[in-house]
């Protein structure tokens, strides 16, 4: 009887870390949000309109969103752990239009896995200054080329060459790259203070060893926004990059990445 008992738990334990490590295996890729629900007591409302990717790397994520109704953009980033069917996302720096949160926020996710790609839902979370709970929808991108850009990335220099004058870009800027799509979001403000949110995301294929192209699915830059670039990058070790997009009017945009851990 003891035996059986003890082996019933052994099951239980294997059981219960296939299922933490499936999980954990399952969620990296590039994801598309379909709609939300938001469930506000026995009311749920549906939205479809938002304009989301969200990128989960083997050990961060990053998310960019855009509201076409009135151009809002927000985005986040942070590392996360499973357990379970729960996913816990620590998010280190994110921004909704001109609020901006650098502090620990920890995000409890429900997660479940669909043929699609996945669901998440979240409970208890303020939505609208009610308390609500958030089912977020997602589409997986088919695409899994992998790169030595897969990851997610701070932005350490940003600057505009124009001949011999070199102007500074000060912000905040992340980037992601993962199975052939990227994301941007960058924070920055003007000599008012006033804050300016922008983002973009879209397809990436790495060219040869000093390019690759971007094009630009979704973005608050009306100049980006369905446009391809082709870019020049240097890559000296696998967490520092630097990549030179040479614009149309002989000036060139340079920036300077580190990889986030």
């Amino acid at each position: 009887m003891k035996t059986s008992i003890a082996i019933a738990a052994i099951i239980m334990m294997i059981a219960g870390c296939q299922q933490k490590t499936e999980i954990s295996r399952q969620i990296p890729g590039t994801y598309l949000m379909v709609s939300q629900d938001v469930k506000q007591g026995t009311k749920t409302n549906t939205y479809n309109n938002l304009k989301q990717l969200k990128i989960y790397t083997p050990t961060h994520f990053m998310y960019t969103q855009l509201n076409p109704a009135d151009s809002i953009a927000a985005f986040g980033v942070g590392s996360y752990e499973t357990n379970g069917d729960t996913l816990t996302e620590h998010v280190f720096y994110s921004i909704f239009d001109t609020a901006i949160s650098n502090e620990s926020i920890i995000y409890k996710l429900l997660i479940k896995i669909t043929p699609e790609g996945y669901t998440q839902t979240i409970k208890d979370i303020p939505v609208l200054g009610k308390t609500s709970t958030l089912t977020e929808y997602y589409n997986k991108m088919k695409d899994t080329t992998t790169s030595p850009f897969d990851g997610v990335w701070k932005e350490q220099q940003a600057y505009l060459l124009k001949g011999k004058d070199t102007v500074w870009n000060k912000r905040v800027q992340y980037k992601s790259f993962y199975d052939s799509y990227f994301m941007f979001g960058s924070s920055s403000k003007d000599s008012t203070g006033k804050i300016s949110t922008n983002m973009g995301y879209g397809n990436f294929k790495k060219m040869n060893d000093r390019q690759f192209t971007e094009m630009e699915m979704n973005s608050t830059y009306p100049t980006l926004a369905g446009h391809s670039f082709v870019i020049d990058y240097e890559m000296p070790d696998n967490d520092h990059y630097k990549q030179t997009l040479h614009n149309a009017d002989s000036t060139s945009s340079i920036e300077v990445y580190e990889r986030v851990k």
